[in-house]
């Protein structure tokens, strides 16, 4: 099928916007490992990701403008705009990511520590009441444990063992004390 030569150049224009935005895309992607330092499958998830955006962004271009046909122009047309972008915008935007990072991530350190370290302290001081109450549980469970031991021990009926003997030790003696 023929394209005629107003469409090839509106389809090469977009071709070079489109490569100007994956340059752009690519940059933000730049920007994330720049903010982020992943490590390796992080890394290879987003190429992929950046990948699978780039590939379905060509894909929609050559069926809505190329009625799905692979044109070289439309490929050349990306590479260039991806280009021109790179020695142009992207400069600047890498350059300036580069010096607000530092500023941003100081930024929201201070905010962090102005609005989390109020609820750290709350839950810090929620921490040492719940501390400070299971020790009064923790005493008074013992007292209460000591206090059952001498209640189970009546002097009318006393269980204990008829041997030291390892192999007697499940015969178990009752003994009746009348008082």
């Amino acid at each position: 099928m023929t394209i005629s030569l107003l469409n090839q150049a509106l389809t090469f224009a977009l071709g070079l916007g489109l490569g100007f935005f994956i340059c752009v895309l690519y940059d933000i992607f730049k920007i994330i490992r720049m903010c982020y330092k992943p490590g390796i499958i992080l890394a290879l998830v987003q190429d992929m990701l950046f990948w699978i955006i780039t590939a379905f962004l060509t894909f929609i271009l050559l069926m809505v403008r190329a009625d799905g046909e692979l044109r070289i122009f439309v490929f050349v047309a990306q590479i260039i705009g991806f280009i021109l972008a790179r020695k142009s915008i992207s400069v600047v935007i890498i350059k300036a990511a580069e010096f607000l990072i530092p500023k941003i991530k100081w930024l929201l350190s201070k905010i962090r520590k102005r609005i989390l370290g109020p609820i750290y302290g709350v839950f810090a001081s929620l921490v040492e009441i719940y501390d400070h109450g299971m020790e009064k549980s923790r005493e008074k469970g013992i007292k209460f444990l000591k206090k059952s031991k001498k209640s189970l021990k009546l002097p009318t009926r006393m269980m204990y063992n008829e041997s030291d003997d390892k192999e007697n030790k499940s015969k178990l003696k009752i003994e009746v004390v009348d008082m």
